[in-house]
């Protein structure tokens, strides 16, 4: 599939989406719900998400053997990414990220490529070691059925993945492809996994922080709060329009119905997770892109690849 018909799909999906949304749950009583949840639990929600996105570039920068703290190239280079991903249909990002870092750093791109391919492995396998996790203390009834599905598929796919690079990474035809794969099966392996689980336990924080901000919290709301993490991400791979509109808010609707809360609750949880995530990513995202564009690459590329 083309990037522009990728694109096209995503934004059809998420119009067609938010359309039977605003359609099924009264915009008015989610506006209500949003501006009558509690500033304590959002500040706190907001300060969650911002420890959680810069362990996620400090996990990148371990990736691409980038040393000291929260790299500056990593930084800018994942901002920009997400911001493209808030902004910009079809999940954008994933492409401009590797992209920025290259420029930034003078790694080769098909290296920076590398590297971002296997921190969505280890985030896959991740996932569906959480889903499991909660999976094994029950989950109520009423639970959509594709997410175990899709938690167990995907999962097992990027875990062979993961091991066919770490072969890959052995051999020699693709230098700078490999450059990227050099944390699989070192030490910094072992530093990404760790950063992977604070990441992942921030992320079903901040879930439990929107829940606890908009209502009582339900019975179970750790498991929830985790599930509805795998959820979205996992649903949010396939095309959507920007920063997955529409699809993590049925989404959320959704698992949060097995939890006994209302579709006017549920879209109001997801509307603050959004917020949490757009109120930093934006102001970042566009310093990093000012950084960025008066910036010469530190290293002129000989080719797309190299």
């Amino acid at each position: 599939m083309s990037d522009r018909l990728r694109a096209a799909l995503g934004v059809a999906v998420s119009a067609v989406l938010l359309g039977l949304l605003l359609w099924a749950v009264p915009l008015g009583a989610v506006v209500t719900e949003v501006l009558s949840a509690s500033a304590p639990l959002i500040a706190a929600l907001v300060a969650v998400h911002g420890v959680m996105l810069l362990a996620r570039v400090q996990r990148f920068a371990l990736l691409v053997n980038e040393p000291g703290l929260a790299s500056r190239h990593a930084f800018d280079a994942v901002f920009i990414g997400w911001l493209a991903n808030l902004t910009l249909p079809a999940k954008a990002g994933e492409l401009a990220r590797p992209a920025v870092y290259a420029r930034r750093s003078g790694m080769p791109l098909a290296g920076a490529v590398a590297a971002v391919l296997v921190e969505r492995l280890i985030d896959l396998c991740s996932l569906a070691v959480l889903f499991y996790v909660v999976f094994a203390f029950g989950l109520p009834d009423g639970l959509p059925a594709w997410i175990e599905l899709a938690a167990a598929v995907t999962g097992g796919i990027a875990l062979v993945a993961l091991g066919g690079l770490g072969l890959l990474a052995g051999l020699g035809p693709f230098p700078a492809f490999q450059q990227g794969l050099r944390a699989i099966g070192g030490p910094r392996l072992f530093g990404a996994l760790g950063w992977s689980a604070v990441i992942w336990a921030l992320e079903v924080l901040g879930a439990w922080l929107a829940i606890a901000a908009v209502g009582p919290l339900p019975p179970g709301a750790w498991a929830a709060s985790a599930v509805l993490i795998v959820a979205t991400t996992l649903a949010v791979a396939a095309p959507a329009g920007p920063g997955g509109l529409g699809v993590e808010q049925w989404v959320t609707l959704l698992v949060l119905a097995a939890w006994g809360i209302s579709d006017v609750s549920a879209v109001s949880i997801s509307v603050l997770m959004l917020f949490a995530a757009a109120v930093l990513i934006v102001p970042a995202g566009l310093a990093a892109i000012a950084r960025t564009a008066s910036i010469r690459p530190s290293k002129p590329p000989d080719g797309p690849w190299e």
